[in-house]
């Protein structure tokens, strides 16, 4: 695939769908790597067969664009699809600012990329809790340029990632296959230890609160002992009392 590293639009997906009369829209997902809004553009569209190489070609102008700084945008296009095309690619030629500027392709900014190989399952888990969730691969770079977690390719001389603005000695440092690697790996030891540690503080807790219960038990007791002791004493003591009271009566009575 030719990449002009210049081009302010970036193409960075699509979705071609087939419709009951022949033809094929595109939903093709762009994005503006510029500073400034996007008000127009025009481009060639390859339609091509990956495997029979039939090839369809189109030159489009986009007059009424609306593409927000550092931002994503689409563009929905159909095409007659006689060549059972799989494939679409995206050129360039005019790219027109709000501000009225223009940007036009130069000499020497097309290079060639190969497949971009993106990740997947607990590959990509891993990428992305090191990287973030705008992670789709591991770095590499080639003799022309570096390619950054996100999947954008910089030139070599570029220390920042012209998408996603990541610094490039981190990401060839830090964010590499190995390195990603080794941090999963002191993640997951990090996350034993603090399970193990949540579980000695949950045992010393439970130890804790079993103290305590047995504590309240005792208080509680020694309370209920201390209570029933006095219970028995007062009613001894009013017992001997009504019965000295009565034989005091009956000796007054029977001295009458």
């Amino acid at each position: 695939m030719i990449v002009d590293l210049s081009c302010p639009i970036e193409l960075r997906s699509y979705e071609l769908l087939n419709d009951d009369f022949g033809n094929i829209r595109a939903y093709i997902h762009l994005y503006n790597l510029a500073d400034k809004k996007i008000v127009g553009y025009s481009a060639t569209i390859n339609w091509y067969n990956a495997i029979t190489r039939a090839r369809i070609t189109e030159n489009i102008s986009v007059d009424e664009c609306e593409a927000a700084p550092k931002n994503d945008f689409k563009l929905v296009h159909s095409t007659l699809n006689h060549a059972k095309i799989d494939h679409v690619e995206m050129y360039f030629a005019c790219v027109t600012y709000e501000d009225g500027t223009e940007w036009r392709p130069g000499e020497g900014d097309l290079i060639e990329i190969g497949e971009q190989m993106q990740l997947s399952g607990a590959r990509l888990d891993r990428l992305r809790e090191a990287a973030g969730e705008d992670a789709v691969q591991y770095p590499q770079v080639q003799k022309e340029y570096w390619r950054c977690v996100c999947g954008r390719i910089n030139y070599l001389k570029d220390d920042k990632c012209i998408r996603c603005l990541r610094d490039r000695n981190r990401v060839l440092k830090q964010l590499n296959h190995r390195a990603v690697m080794r941090q999963g790996e002191e993640n997951g030891k990090n996350r034993k230890r603090q399970a193990q540690k949540k579980r000695a503080w949950r045992g010393v807790l439970y130890l804790l609160l079993a103290l305590l219960l047995l504590a309240v038990l005792a208080f509680a007791g020694f309370r209920l002992g201390r209570d029933g002791a006095d219970f028995f004493k007062d009613e001894n003591n009013t017992t001997d009392q009504s019965f000295y009271s009565w034989a005091y009566s009956f000796s007054n009575m029977s001295s009458l």
